[in-house]
Order: structure tokens, then C-alpha cells, then sequence
């Protein structure tokens, strides 16, 4: 009898809060971040880079939080301020990687 085996996907680098995926946060990502959840805007090729406050949902929780990050100086959960992976496991993943590791 055979073992199954469970085969994770690798976890991809992104910056998180950056929907627009140009490696930085800034109200750009806000903007991109609201046009996809409602006004069909493009999807993000990783979902996590717009779980913003990584509560395992993109909605606009995530765009509020980003932007209380930009303007009242919250902290964005790792991986953040620069490029790594994602220690929080959830449902949300990465197509393939936004940015290099830092």
C-alpha cells in the first residue's frame, strides 16, 4: 500500500499591500485594490499582495488598512516593508512571485 503524499505549493515572494504589483505601497494600490473588488478591475496575480492587513480575505477592510498604513503610519504585516514570503498560512496565494527577495 502506497503513502499518500501532500505536496505544498512553494510560497511565492510579494510585497504585501502592493495591489498593483510595482513593488512599493503607495495609494495607487488602494485605488487598483478597490477597481478589482467593485468595478471588475484586474484581479492581482497574487492575492496576498492584497490581503493588506493578512486576515486571510481581500475586501475592503484591506483597502482601509493600507491606507491607514500610508496616512497614520499602521504597520503592513510581513512580508513587509520589502519583498519576502508569506509566514501566514490561509487560504489566498500567489500565481507567481511579484518581486525578488530582499
Amino acid at each position: 500500500m502506497r503513502e499518500g503524499r501532500i505536496v505544498l505549493e512553494p510560497r511565492r515572494y510579494f510585497l504585501r499591500g502592493d495591489a498593483n504589483e510595482n513593488e512599493s505601497v503607495e495609494l495607487a494600490d488602494v485605488i487598483a485594490l478597490l477597481n478589482y473588488l467593485f468595478l471588475s478591475g484586474k484581479e492581482p496575480g497574487c492575492l496576498d499582495v492584497a490581503d493588506g492587513n493578512d486576515d486571510g480575505s481581500v475586501d475592503l477592510g484591506d483597502g482601509i488598512f493600507i491606507l491607514f498604513a500610508l496616512f497614520e503610519g499602521l504597520t503592513i504585516p510581513e512580508p513587509s516593508p520589502a519583498c519576502g514570503r508569506d509566514r501566514t498560512a490561509d487560504l489566498l496565494g500567489c500565481a507567481a512571485s511579484t518581486c525578488e527577495e530582499a
